[in-house]
């Protein structure tokens, strides 16, 4: 059984007291520029970030397929699940109806439920592919038109997927 050495013990706090507030340290820590706008905008050089994807048929498929256990509950979900908040162009927590060839929102869901229109939810779970939740969260998808109304553009989608 190993005995520690009290004073050893205390004399290692001292020092780790002294070297955390070190007031030569905490000036030089003080000193250092730190920048406001991102460091790639400062330079000539271009940022040195790329990103790889394949573009197969994989990115067609259905964002949310029927063979997933979303809520972790150990049983595949083979259908829409109204529990489960699903990602996509629409609002999860908004009713839409369809006029003038688009979907608009008209009011907040009740638990994603709308009586005689469109839940949100469900249509991020029926409309979306892998590609458009990709488009959505890297510039937030895709824009047919961009003027005084977005309207946001679905992928897409070929009947035979290995065609």
């Amino acid at each position: 059984m190993k005995v520690f050495n009290p004073k050893l013990i205390a004399l290692m706090a001292v020092f780790a007291f002294l070297a955390a507030f070190d007031p030569a340290r905490n000036a030089y820590a003080a000193s250092i520029p730190i920048s406001e706008q991102p460091l790639f905008t400062q330079s000539a050089l271009p940022p040195l970030m790329m990103m790889v994807m394949s573009r197969d048929e994989q990115l067609f498929n259905k964002a949310y397929p029927d063979f997933t256990d979303l809520n972790g509950d150990g049983q595949l979900d083979t259908t829409y699940q109204n529990a489960f908040d699903y990602s996509g162009y629409f609002d999860s927590r908004l009713c839409y109806t369809y006029s003038a060839g688009a979907f608009a929102a008209t009011g907040p869901a009740t638990n994603h439920q709308c009586g005689g229109t469109w839940s949100g939810n469900f249509m991020n779970w029926v409309a979306m592919s892998r590609l458009d939740v990709l488009r959505f969260v890297f510039y937030g998808g895709y824009r047919s038109t961009d003027t005084t109304t977005t309207v946001l553009e679905r992928a897409s989608i070929p009947n035979d997927l290995h065609a």
